[in-house]
């Protein structure tokens, strides 16, 4: 029996590599890809800023690296001009054509924009909700209460020591058990994997 238990853990072990190995290729590729292009744009600013800095006598005021900065410097002064004209509807549409045309060309750029759009909404919508620590069928999740109503809850039940990976829970308020706890102590106890909330489940008289 201990032999079939060692062999479904190793057996687990290599499904989580094989999936971290995964997600790590997706997220690379297109950052690599992007990382690739800065560093290409970095050099053609600097071939342009190259005889006019020449001229201006300040191509050696900041040492070797003078034309590297002032490429970045204008790289970002360009990125900022391009996040003003994002205001106008006319280049917001543009920038749709033209990220459904990279997304066409890397589908994996599509799957960070997700990732990103979820994060982002989620770090919204959790200002807003309560944090818990739950009770329910004898285990115990740090969680969110996002609203109760009619005997009802609906929960958003934390299920790795990453907050963003997790799940919505609709439930009776009769069926379970559950104890206020403060934003830092929901962090704290998720981000080190667990460690603390033994405690809180004593101080909060859930066990």
């Amino acid at each position: 029996m201990e032999h079939g238990c060692l062999t479904s853990l190793h057996f687990m072990y290599r499904l989580s590599l094989k999936k971290i190995l995964s997600n790590g290729l997706a997220l690379a590729l297109p950052l690599g890809v992007i990382l690739y292009v800065f560093i290409k744009i970095i050099v053609i600013l600097e071939k342009l800023i190259g005889p006019i800095s020449t001229r201006l006598g300040i191509d050696r005021i900041l040492g070797e690296l003078t034309l590297t900065i002032l490429a970045t410097f204008c790289l970002i002064l360009i990125i900022m001009l391009l996040g003003l004209l994002m205001q106008l509807s006319a280049t917001a549409r543009l920038k749709d054509q033209v990220e459904d045309m990279l997304i066409a060309i890397v589908p994996s750029l599509g799957r960070i924009k997700s990732l990103a759009s979820e994060k982002l909404s989620l770090e919204q919508s959790v200002k807003h909700w309560k944090p818990i620590l739950l009770r329910h069928e004898e285990k115990f999740n740090p969680a969110y209460l996002i609203e109760k109503k009619k005997g009802l809850v609906t929960l958003y039940v934390i299920l790795s020591h990453i907050t963003s990976e997790g799940e919505f829970l609709i439930i009776a308020e009769n069926e379970i058990q559950y104890a206020e706890i403060s934003f830092d102590q929901l962090i704290r106890c998720t981000r080190s994997y667990g460690r603390g909330i033994i405690d809180l489940i004593h101080e909060k008289g859930l066990a």
